[in-house]
């Protein structure tokens, strides 16, 4: 169950594209996802003493990285997209003409996030293994915490423009 939600995906995606908070669209979504996650790890090195309260925290963690994992996603796309026109459009300047070729920016950008990725998720797995051969479990949730809080600062560094009121408006008419 503590992976629900990630079968409901889709509805952070229509979430964000639809309902900007504060004018923005993908940098409000990730600071509530990473002070979710961070308030997850929190409760799980302090006051989770029994099942119940573990489920709870361990969902609404998992909720947070879903919720961040769509709002990436997204913005990788969208970078992708923007990569993938600039250097698909060159411009003959004898003929006026565009002319196509075939360029991998936007499939390179994917791979680079998919790689750091991968790679944080091999030392993250091993550094908490040996952490915890010094260190309680709720030392290492507790430090855990952090990570998700710097996903909530790195959040303020995209390059995203807020959109008016009534670019929301119009926005969530024709969603």
């Amino acid at each position: 169950f503590t992976s629900l939600p990630w079968l409901l995906k889709p509805i952070y995606g229509f979430l964000s594209d639809g309902f900007p908070i504060y004018g923005y669209k993908r940098r409000s979504y990730l600071v509530i996802a990473g002070i979710m996650g961070c308030l997850s790890w929190i409760a799980l090195g302090t006051i989770v003493h029994d099942a119940s309260t573990a489920f709870l925290a361990i969902t609404i963690g998992s909720l947070s990285i879903a919720i961040s994992d769509v709002v990436v996603d997204s913005i990788v796309v969208e970078r992708s997209r923007l990569l993938s026109e600039k250097d698909n459009e060159l411009i003959d300047s004898n003929s006026k003409e565009i002319r196509t070729k075939a360029s991998p920016a936007g499939a390179d950008l994917q791979s680079l996030c998919w790689s750091a990725s991968s790679l944080g998720g091999i030392m993250s797995a091993y550094f908490s293994g040996s952490l915890l051969q010094y260190a309680t479990p709720k030392f290492v949730f507790l430090l855990t915490s952090i990570f998700p809080l710097i996903i909530t600062g790195v959040s303020f560094l995209i390059n995203e423009q807020p959109i008016s009121n009534i670019e929301a408006a119009t926005l969530n008419m024709s969603t």
